[in-house]
């Protein structure tokens, strides 16, 4: 069953190269159109079952992402993603990339981009110091110019999408029900009370 991905409504900047008035205009965008994602989110999901409610509790994320698990599909790289992967690299390296000949489906990403931002919002909804919003920089910072959740201690910020490709790899080796629930009370101890 196809998974239709975010339709973005104007022309897209990789985010890295994104100047600050680019970022805003995605993140004003992001902001009105989530609610949106996480009904389609929702429609898909009951096409497979109506145990997974999006109610917004961290309890919601257990059963979320073990209907998750049955998403996740990898698929094997091209030639041409390969090359393009070792250029540049060193000889020592390549052996390391090239045995990785698998990646995570298109379609695995496109829900998990939806679930993330579930996950994020789920942190908002339910810690009053937690909140959207963008950094432009560093622009080494993962998640520069995307939307993220703010107000952690130490000025962190969660970066959702990156934090759902390490799930799904982790899940992949050694699956777990409550991983998601779990990062949830993981990331708990980092917010400012």
């Amino acid at each position: 069953m196809y998974y239709e991905g975010m339709i973005i409504p104007f022309e897209m900047v990789n985010f890295c190269e994104m100047n600050k008035k680019q970022a805003q205009h995605f993140f004003e965008w992001f902001m009105e159109t989530k609610e949106e994602r996480f009904k389609k989110l929702h429609e898909y999901i009951i096409k497979d079952t109506d145990k997974v409610k999006l109610d917004k509790t961290p309890e919601s994320l257990i059963d979320l992402w073990e209907w998750f698990q049955t998403k996740i599909y990898w698929e094997e790289k091209t030639n041409k993603e390969i090359k393009e992967e070792l250029q540049g690299v060193p000889n020592w390296i390549e052996s390391i990339i090239d045995n990785s000949k698998m990646k995570i489906s298109r379609q695995t990403l496109r829900i998990a981009y939806d679930i993330g931002n579930y996950f994020g919002e789920v942190m908002v909804e339910n810690n009053d110091s937690l909140y959207w919003g963008f950094r432009t920089k560093p622009k080494k910072l993962d998640g520069v110019n995307h939307p993220i959740v703010l107000g952690f201690l130490g000025d962190t910020s969660m970066h959702m999408y990156n934090i759902m490709e390490v799930l799904i790899r982790k899940d992949t080796r050694e699956p777990k029900r409550e991983r998601l629930y779990d990062l949830y009370n993981t990331w708990l101890k980092m917010v400012n009370k």
